[in-house]
């Protein structure tokens, strides 16, 4: 269909879509689940466009899809990125603290303007706390006819299990390195082939981290990153997070470019430790250590100082892959 034309692999979730929209038996509420970078929510927004569309289809010709693509259609509302929670002033008007925004549920209770459906995408919608995800719960069990909710996430298990059950769950798989390689060069990220390729067996099956590596020193910090943890000890958790520090340091000078290049470094840490459990490390360290990567990251988006935050990350490192049979070289 046209409005999937921009979307890379994926073939059983489109598949999927495509044959219930044939069917005309859509679900109330979506769930794409996979990692950051992988499609989730541009598949969430090519769906959108196709429910507002005046054909069905996504044509980009018509009134509906003119309004979508210029950001301006009034019965579709996402969910900004930018907030690490979301609480239940954004679903629920009067207890809000961003009086510029919408809440969900005003939004989707009022009469569709130009037709029979109105749309919400919640991208990372593992964000919800528990007061906002009580409060959208019942909305999602009884929504009103006609309204569609498309949430994204990468870690279903932080959602309400009744939430999970209400939703339409497809898998977004992590796309294959030639694939992401040939989007990397189209796009003008990389210059060469072999650098291409590089980056896209680093990125995992992840376009937007095979993006965010072509603007840095991606394949240096990597290897770095592999030969630190290779030979990690008790002793070298303060070495680990002055280097990571000072890597992170070099892709900008100001705190956010900081920040950005210290959720680099702990990407890297985690596709290392990652690759280790493939090749047989222990599960149960790998898995700790995953979780002190995953938290460090979650103190960098509420500002915490780079500093602690990488500091505390290299010393649970060491805590978590103390054993011997977890090796990363």
């Amino acid at each position: 269909m046209p409005g999937f034309d921009g979307i890379l692999g994926q073939p059983v979730a489109l598949g999927s879509i495509e044959s219930e929209l044939a069917r005309g038996r859509l679900n109330h509420a979506y769930l794409f689940e996979g990692r950051q970078g992988t499609g989730r929510l541009s598949l969430a927004r090519a769906l959108a466009r196709m429910l507002l569309c005046q054909t069905t289809t996504g044509c980009g010709q018509c009134k509906g899809c003119k309004m979508f693509g210029g950001g301006s259609h009034p019965d579709y509302l996402e969910i900004p990125r930018e907030a690490n929670l979301l609480k239940r002033g954004d679903f629920v008007e009067g207890d809000g603290d961003r009086p510029d925004h919408t809440p969900i549920l005003n939004f989707i209770y009022l009469k569709p303007v130009e037709g029979g459906r109105r749309v919400v995408v919640i991208p990372d919608s593992e964000r919800m706390n528990e007061a906002a995800a009580n409060a959208f719960l019942k909305t999602l069990e009884e929504p009103p006819e006609g309204v569609h909710i498309l949430m994204t996430t990468s870690a279903r298990d932080r959602l309400l299990g009744t939430i999970v059950s209400r939703c339409r769950r497809l898998g977004v798989q992590p796309l294959d390195e030639k694939t992401i390689a040939a989007e990397l060069l189209r796009r003008g990220a990389v210059e060469s082939q072999d650098d291409a390729s590089a980056l896209a067996l680093l990125a995992e099956g992840s376009l937007g981290q095979a993006l965010a590596f072509s603007q840095g020193q991606a394949p240096e910090d990597w290897q770095w990153m592999r030969e630190s943890l290779g030979k990690l000890t008790p002793d070298g958790a303060l070495q680990l997070a002055k280097g990571m520090l000072q890597r992170a340091s070099e892709k900008g000078s100001s705190a956010a470019e900081k920040r950005q290049g210290a959720k680099i470094m702990l990407d890297l840490a985690a596709l290392a430790l990652r690759q280790a459990l493939r090749r047989g490390g222990h599960p149960l360290n790998i898995e700790r250590a995953l979780q002190a990567l995953w938290d460090a990251g979650e103190q960098l988006d509420a500002n915490v100082r780079t500093e602690l935050v990488l500091q505390a990350a290299a010393l649970n490192l060491v805590s978590s892959l103390r054993r011997p049979d977890v090796r990363t070289e």
